[in-house]
């Protein structure tokens, strides 16, 4: 049976909304629902659709950052191909007034490289969600800048302003490698989530109950009850005040007229070290 990934798409413009529809067709093995939506407009969505039982969200530039910010499955970026930013570029070259970049990052970064590779001098400004994104338009302005090749949220406000833009799409090439990369992410995901499925099951069928704790005291998993493992964790959590817990040691704690051995044993994992209780 073929694994389907389902993928929310969050396009900040109609055109990329499109033209994820039209390169997502070509994939049988996902399912796709797009919508167009800018900022907290795309945020929103986002929040509106994700109890649909999504496994991964792709979006663009700010609109992904803000709501990669506000939920928990992944979101990837639709990247920006060298490509994508040198045909801009090119084309900014055929206007005889000078120009300039300003997006995000995952813009103003490869747009650096290949100003630097090529020795073109392009005056390039980065912008983030705290970025005063009209007052910098303007400033280009004053300078003599004509025209910005820039990302959606930039062209809306310098179209306000009269100035001239080239919007920095994302080409079908970049798309096509969006929907790979959130194919393959989404195969990692389910073997863990298998995994950790079969975890469960095997401790849940085991005789002896355990709980597990983070490093921070944080409760991970418990194979007992409510009442009683809140009980559990405030002991340990009161022996943890008064004693180092650097190696395995073993208490006695009564609920309910019953007397419980907790035995406590540190495992080290990915740098990181976590506490298994049995009970």
């Amino acid at each position: 049976m073929q694994n389907i990934t389902k993928i929310l798409g969050i396009a900040p413009y109609e055109e990329l909304r499109k033209s994820m529809e039209n390169v997502g067709s070509n994939f049988s093995n996902i399912m796709l629902n797009t919508y167009t939506g800018d900022l907290q407009e795309g945020k929103n969505l986002a929040l509106e659709e994700i109890h649909n039982d999504y496994d991964i969200v792709i979006s663009r530039g700010g609109t992904a950052e803000l709501i990669r910010k506000n939920i928990s499955i992944p979101v990837i970026d639709v990247s920006i191909s060298v490509y994508d930013i040198l045909g801009a570029i090119k084309l900014a070259n055929n206007y005889t007034s000078k120009f300039a970049i300003v997006g995000y990052s995952s813009i103003t970064e490869t747009a650096h490289l290949i100003c630097d590779i090529l020795d073109y001098s392009v005056e390039i400004y980065t912008i983030d969600d705290s970025s005063d994104h009209l007052g910098l338009l303007e400033s280009l302005r004053k300078k003599g800048i004509k025209l910005v090749l820039c990302d959606a949220i930039t062209n809306k406000l310098a179209l306000e302003i009269s100035l001239n833009t080239i919007l920095i799409t994302s080409g079908s090439e970049s798309i096509k490698r969006t929907f790979e990369q959130a194919i393959e992410l989404n195969m990692h995901l389910q073997k863990l989530k298998l995994q950790n499925n079969l975890l469960t099951e095997a401790i849940e069928n085991f005789k002896t109950d355990c709980i597990i704790l983070s490093s921070q005291f944080e409760l991970i998993y418990s194979s007992l009850g409510t009442e009683i493992t809140v009980s559990f964790y405030n002991y340990l959590l009161n022996k943890k005040e008064t004693i180092p817990f650097n190696e395995s040691h073993t208490f006695y704690h009564s609920v309910n007229n019953t007397l419980y051995n907790l035995k406590v044993n540190i495992s080290k994992k990915a740098n990181d070290i976590f506490y298994i209780v049995t009970v």
